[in-house]
């Protein structure tokens, strides 16, 4: 069974030369001494996340902000195309040796010592959103460890809604392409 991390185009450059980061879900904070912990104040260790769902994991997308005409910040109902023509939406193919290090989500759980709660809050926003968790998966890492993609093969999705092999090279300048390119941080949220 294939496994895809699915990204942002803004966010192509960066992962191709740093790595996937580990991403803490739920309702985790990194503490003062540099750990992540969950609300109930247990250890709680960083994931890097994949889908073995062929199409664009709607999880993973983001909600865009704008400001109203009172200045209010609100979501604005984007399409999947508009975020296509926009950001660019790109997969990264996980390498076959990778399989059986990358677990499946409810493995991860105990692992990741992710509370209860919080996995069954995850589980809820990521079905409102569309998603499937039995097509989640996760690699625990340690930290600030980044996981290196030089042996991933990077895809972009067109308009059509097809899948497209390409360079990492050719996925920068695809990603640079777009009008949003250097979207910052306000202009995309968090889904859990």
């Amino acid at each position: 069974m294939k496994k895809y991390h699915y990204t942002y185009g803004h966010k192509i450059e960066s992962i191709i030369m740093t790595g996937l980061k580990c991403s803490p879900k739920g309702t985790s904070r990194k503490n003062k001494d540099g750990k992540w912990y969950n609300h109930i104040g247990a250890r709680e260790k960083p994931i890097i996340w994949f889908s073995s769902n062929p199409q664009f994991e709607m999880t993973a997308r983001k909600p865009r902000y704008k400001f109203d005409e009172y200045r209010n910040l609100t979501t604005t109902d984007v399409s999947l195309v508009d975020d296509v023509k926009e950001i660019g939406l790109f997969r990264f193919v996980v390498p076959s040796y990778l399989n059986e290090t990358i677990k499946p989500w409810i493995l991860l759980r105990p692992e990741a010592g992710i509370a209860l709660i919080d996995f069954n809050r995850i589980n809820k926003a990521g079905k409102a959103l569309g998603g499937n968790p039995i097509e989640w998966f996760g690699l625990v890492m340690e930290e600030e460890w980044s996981l290196c993609v030089h042996d991933f093969k990077l895809q972009y999705l067109d308009e059509n809604m097809k899948w497209h092999d390409c360079s990492q090279e050719e996925g920068i300048a695809i990603a640079k392409s777009k009008p949003m390119a250097n979207v910052n941080s306000l202009n995309l949220g968090s889904l859990v």
